[in-house]
């Protein structure tokens, strides 16, 4: 019994004095940690951005950035809703007689991603020059209606905006997103497009579709896909003649 008691406390002894040895041999073992950078700080302690209400702090990569103070209302998808915006497109067009059916649409190749990414990738898919798109301004004001193309689809909640007027550059692009469906989103636009009776050419591109016209001062191109959150999603492109 002794024995046991004089090897526990030998081995005491042992462990305390390399705990010692090794609390000697560091010379930072004792300093203080150096303190965070206070950036760094709020970025690790700020909420995760999984809340759909927090995503208007996160915009480290946003491209429309629109100072609310809170985040945007979530879109409206009850019948009531869906029905109100389809009676306000009727409206804005003069009414039902103004939809006209749509022609055959023309088979065309699948837009692809990159359509969709961003307003800069799909206005150089249109055919806007590097120069122009190096000066594309991303603000909320393109989206608003101050040219024959931009008529977006009653209460279309605005994701993304940009534009430029600078030189003989003449780019627009607004991304927005509806509830309502794609077929009256596609008619809507067919629609708003043909004033004048310009030509306005319907292509299937699997399964979305893209509606092309010239007007007195621009190219114009709607592109149209469903989303698989069942929203239906639309950019209205615009560039000089």
């Amino acid at each position: 019994m002794g024995w046991t008691k004089a090897r526990a406390k030998t081995g005491g002894v042992l462990l305390c004095g390399l705990l010692a040895l090794a609390s000697c041999g560091d010379p930072d073992a004792e300093q203080a940690p150096e303190p965070r950078d206070p950036v760094l700080e709020q970025a690790l302690n700020n909420q995760l951005m999984a809340d759909p209400d927090l995503v208007n702090q996160n915009e480290a990569n946003a491209a429309l950035t629109i100072r609310t103070g809170h985040s945007l209302p979530p879109l409206a998808r009850h019948p009531e809703a869906i029905q109100a915006a389809r009676d306000e497109a009727r409206r804005l067009l003069g009414g039902s007689d103004r939809i006209d059916e749509l022609p055959e649409p023309l088979e065309g190749e699948e837009l692809g991603e990159l359509a969709w990414l961003t307003a800069g990738s799909a206005l150089a898919l249109q055919g806007a020059q590097d120069s122009c798109l190096d000066t594309l301004d991303y603000t909320a004001k393109w989206a608003a209606p101050v040219s024959r193309a931009v008529g977006l689809y009653p209460d279309g909640h605005v994701v993304e905006a940009a534009g430029s007027d600078a030189g003989s550059c003449k780019l627009r692009a607004v991304r927005y997103r509806t509830p309502v469906g794609l077929e009256d989103v596609l008619a809507f636009h067919y629609a708003w497009l043909r004033p004048g009776d310009n030509d306005v050419t319907v292509t299937k591109h699997g399964s979305e579709y893209s509606l092309e016209a010239a007007t007195n001062d621009a190219k114009v191109t709607v592109q149209i896909r469903n989303r698989a959150d069942g929203l239906t999603e639309a950019w209205v492109l615009e560039r000089g003649a």
